[in-house]
C-alpha cells in the first residue's frame, strides 16, 4: 500500500515539482482533517436545492437577496425579510437569525427595495429612502459608521429620488434630475476625502443621467442612456473590462466592445451585461465559471455567450450568474456554493448554464435563492440561510464532532459571554475520536473541546473550552440567546498531510519559478471547493500566516464556506503555543480569522 508521504511525493512530481519533492515532502506535516459528512436538518424541510414556497408573505412586488439574507416588497407596501442577522440586517430590531420572514420595523408605503451584502435600503412613495444592516463602509448613509438593526432615514436626500441600487458595501440614489449620489464604499471619485467609503451621499457628477447602477463586492457598474457601460472601483480579474496593469479605477469609463447595453448585473470578480436582443455579454474573473466560458484565466473583453438566449432578466451572485431565458427557461452557471444553482451536488461548479429546477415559466423576477411569480408567491432554495431553531439537532448523540448546533458542555460550565452579550457556538470536537489519527500524539487522547465566539463584536474574540473525560449535557441557550449557525454538520476525523503555505519562509527559500509557484498553488489547493476543517499540522492560509515561530502551532481550523454565517465566507485559525499544547491547556488558544 502507498504510504501517505510516497503519495505526495507522486503528486509533486505530476505537477512538475520533481526537483523540489524531497524537501517538500519533508515538509509536509501531519494533520487530522475534520471532514464534514452530514447536515442535519429537520424531516418536515424540502430538500434544500428544490425550491418552495416562502409561507407567510405574499402578494410580492419585488424581492432581492444576498446569500446570506433575503427580502421581499409586498405590494401592501410593507417590506418583509428572513436569514442571517448579525448586522442587524433584517431590520426587525434585533441581531436574531430569523428562518421565516419578519416585517422590517417601521416601513410602510415603499415602492422600491435595494439589497447589497448585509445591508439594505428602501424608497417610499413620498421619495424618502431608508437603509439598515452593516454600516462598516458607511452604507446607511447616517454619518456613522454603526450597524442599525432597523431602518434609519439616510439623511442628505431630497425627494426626488426615483431609484436605488446596492452593490455588497455600496448604496446608490438615483435622482430624477440625472443626479447619482452614493455612499459607503461606492469610489466617489471627486470626493476631498481621500478614503473610497462615505458615511453620507455624495454627487457622482461623472455618472450624471445614469439609467442603472449595479454593484458587486468592490467594483461597479452604471449604464447609460445611450446603452454605454461605466465601470469603475477594483480592476482585479480585469472585471472592468479593462486590459491593463492598472489595477484600481476610481474615474468611470466605458467598457470598450459592447454593443447597446439595456441591463447590468455584477458579481465579486466578473460583470455581466444584457443587449436588446436577449444575449448576455461576460467579461472577468472565471474561477467557478461565473462567465459562462471554460477558461478560468480572467478576460477584459466582453464575449457574447451563445446560451441562455433570449434573455429578458439577469443576476449576479459572488460567484455565480442567473438569467430569466424566453427559451431556456430560468437558468444559473457557476459556483454552486449552498446548492444556490438548484442542483443537488453542493460543490458543484458549472462553466454552462443549468436549468434552476422546480422553477416554472411564470417566473417573473430572479436574486440569489430567490425568485417572484406572477401571483405574487416568493419561492426560495439553497441553504444560505436558517431553516429552524437550535434543536435541529436532538437527535445527534450528545458530545459528537460538529460544527454549529448546540455546544455538548460539562456540567457547571456556563456559557461564556463577551461584556454580557452572549457568545455564538462555532464547533466541537471529541478528541477521543480524534487520537487514532493524530500521527504525532499531540492532543489530549481523551476530552470535549468547544469553541464560541462573540459574531457581533467587529474584532470576534473567541472562548475555547476544553474539559477532560467526563459526562456532557446539551444546555438549552440561555434567554437571550446568542446568534446561531444553522443547524449542524457532522465532522468526521481521518488522516492528511498538509504542505507549508506558499508565503512561509521555507518554502520561498526553495527558489520556485513563475510556473512552479502557480504548481505548488495547485497541489496545495486541489480541493479548494471543499471546506477545509483541521486540527493540527500546516494551516491552509488565506491571507498571510500570522505565527510569530514555530512554537506556535495550529489547534483547529475551521473552514466557514460551507455553512452561512455572518463572518462571511473565511477561515477561523486557533494557534497554540507548543509549551501548552504539550501540558494539555488547549483553551490558551489565541485566534485569528481571514475572509476569503
Amino acid at each position: 500500500m502507498t504510504s501517505p508521504r510516497e503519495a505526495l511525493r507522486a503528486r509533486l512530481a505530476v505537477a512538475g515539482l520533481e526537483r523540489h519533492a524531497d524537501v517538500l515532502v519533508a515538509l509536509a506535516s501531519p494533520s487530522v482533517r475534520l471532514r464534514s459528512i452530514d447536515a442535519v436538518m429537520r424531516p418536515s424541510d424540502p430538500p434544500r436545492h428544490v425550491p418552495s414556497v416562502v409561507p407567510g408573505i405574499g402578494p410580492a412586488v419585488a424581492i432581492g437577496s444576498s446569500e446570506r439574507h433575503r427580502v421581499a416588497l409586498l405590494a401592501d407596501g410593507t417590506v418583509w425579510a428572513w436569514g442571517f442577522n448579525a448586522n442587524g440586517q433584517l431590520g426587525d430590531g434585533t441581531k436574531r437569525n430569523r428562518a421565516a420572514p419578519v416585517a422590517v420595523r417601521g416601513l410602510a408605503g415603499v415602492r422600491a427595495i435595494a439589497v447589497g451584502a448585509s445591508h439594505s435600503l428602501a424608497l417610499t412613495a413620498e421619495g424618502a429612502v431608508y437603509a439598515w444592516g452593516a454600516n462598516d463602509k458607511g452604507q446607511v448613509g447616517d454619518a456613522t459608521h454603526e450597524d442599525r438593526p432597523q431602518p434609519t432615514l439616510v439623511a442628505g436626500l431630497d425627494h426626488s429620488v426615483r431609484s436605488l441600487a446596492a452593490g455588497a458595501v455600496s448604496s446608490f440614489a438615483l435622482l430624477a434630475n440625472g443626479t447619482v449620489l452614493g455612499w459607503g464604499d461606492c469610489e466617489t471619485p471627486q470626493a476631498v476625502n481621500p478614503e473610497s467609503h462615505r458615511s453620507r451621499p455624495e454627487a457622482m457628477e461623472t455618472l450624471r443621467g445614469a439609467v442603472s447602477i449595479a454593484g458587486g463586492s468592490n467594483h461597479h457598474l452604471a449604464l447609460m442612456p445611450d446603452g454605454r457601460v461605466l465601470a469603475w472601483g477594483s480592476n482585479v480579474e480585469l472585471r472592468l473590462g479593462m486590459p491593463t496593469d492598472d489595477y484600481h479605477r476610481r474615474q468611470p469609463a466605458p467598457v470598450p466592445g459592447l454593443p447597446p447595453i439595456v441591463s447590468i448585473a455584477a458579481g465579486a470578480s466578473h460583470s455581466l451585461a444584457l443587449d436588446a436582443a436577449g444575449t448576455i455579454f461576460a467579461w472577468g474573473g472565471n474561477w467557478f465559471g461565473e462567465r459562462g466560458d471554460e477558461k478560468k484565466a480572467a478576460r477584459a473583453s466582453p464575449q457574447a455567450l451563445q446560451r441562455p438566449a433570449s434573455v429578458r432578466e439577469l443576476a449576479a451572485g459572488r460567484h455565480l450568474s442567473l438569467a430569466l431565458s424566453q427559451v431556456d427557461g430560468p437558468v444559473g452557471w457557476g459556483y454552486n456554493s449552498g446548492r444556490l444553482l438548484g442542483q443537488v451536488e453542493e460543490r458543484l461548479h458549472t462553466f454552462e448554464p443549468v436549468s434552476l429546477t422546480g422553477l416554472d415559466g411564470d417566473v417573473v423576477a430572479i436574486s440569489i435563492g430567490l425568485a417572484l411569480r406572477t401571483d405574487g408567491s416568493v419561492l426560495q432554495w439553497g441553504d444560505g440561510i436558517p431553516t429552524g431553531g437550535p434543536a435541529w439537532d436532538d437527535g445527534l448523540p450528545v458530545g459528537l464532532s460538529k460544527l454549529g448546533g448546540r455546544p455538548d458542555l460539562p456540567e457547571g460550565v456556563r456559557w461564556p459571554d463577551n461584556d454580557g452579550r452572549l457568545m455564538t457556538f462555532l464547533a466541537q470536537v471529541a478528541l477521543a475520536d480524534v487520537a487514532p489519527h493524530d500521527a504525532t500524539a499531540s492532543l489530549p487522547a481523551q476530552g470535549h473541546l468547544a469553541v464560541f465566539s462573540d459574531l457581533e463584536d467587529p474584532e470576534m474574540p473567541t472562548v475555547v473550552i476544553y474539559a477532560g473525560p467526563g459526562a456532557l449535557g446539551r444546555p438549552e441557550p440561555p434567554p437571550g440567546g446568542p446568534t446561531e449557525l444553522a443547524g449542524a454538520v457532522v465532522l468526521s476525523p481521518e488522516p492528511e498531510l498538509t504542505l507549508p503555505p506558499v508565503e512561509s519562509d521555507a518554502v520561498r527559500q526553495l527558489g520556485f519559478s513563475d510556473e512552479e509557484r502557480e504548481a505548488y498553488d495547485n497541489v496545495v489547493d486541489d480541493d479548494h471547493l471543499q471546506p477545509r476543517h483541521r486540527m493540527l499540522g500546516h494551516p491552509d492560509i488565506v491571507q498571510n500566516d500570522i505565527r510569530s515561530g514555530p512554537d506556535e502551532q495550529l489547534l483547529l481550523q475551521l473552514d466557514f464556506i460551507e455553512h452561512a454565517v455572518e463572518l462571511g465566507e473565511g477561515r477561523m485559525y486557533w494557534y497554540i503555543d507548543a509549551r501548552d499544547l504539550a501540558r494539555g491547556a488547549l483553551d490558551q488558544a489565541s485566534v485569528d480569522f481571514q475572509q476569503t
